[in-house]
């Protein structure tokens, strides 16, 4: 079989490669371009899908966290609330008797976490023996969880 020869007369002539091989390439480049345009079009859906998702899941992480926020600040409302009723308690400050005071603290650090808590006057100073991790005679006033008694109002007279 002799080979076929090139035009010679065509102005632009094309080199001699196999019909095969030209499907071959043509097949390979229409896949690549086709994987390439999936992948920006999976891409660009999946960002848009994967943010969409992150912003509701930090949305309900917040609500859940403020929600945490709340019930420890409702529950630490009624704690100080039981504190500042316990009559127990008022009769030892009124009496002076700060080792009973003493006493409690060493007893509800048992059944409750807390990191911090304090008793203090009506100008925000720490009573002695009136603070877990905080030193007595602490000025406490500027604290925003402790407001001096001229800004609030006292419901059971300590």
């Amino acid at each position: 079989m002799a080979k076929k020869e090139l035009d010679r007369f065509d102005a632009h002539a094309k080199k001699n490669i196999q019909i095969k091989t030209k499907l071959t390439a043509l097949i390979a480049g229409v896949i690549l371009l086709s994987a390439f345009l999936v992948m920006i079009v999976s891409l660009t859906i999946f960002e848009r899908q994967y943010v969409s998702e992150i912003q509701d899941d930090l949305l309900f992480t917040s609500t859940g966290m403020q929600q945490m926020l709340d019930d420890k600040t409702e529950l630490l409302q009624g704690f100080a609330s039981m504190m500042a009723g316990n009559q127990q308690i008022k009769n030892s400050i009124i009496e002076k008797d700060y080792d009973t005071v003493k006493v409690f603290f060493n007893t509800i650090s048992a059944d409750i976490e807390f990191s911090i808590l304090a008793l203090t006057d009506r100008n925000g100073i720490v009573i002695p023996n009136g603070g877990y991790n905080v030193s007595s005679g602490t000025n406490l006033s500027s604290c925003n969880a402790v407001a001096p008694s001229s800004q609030r109002q006292h419901k059971h007279g300590v």
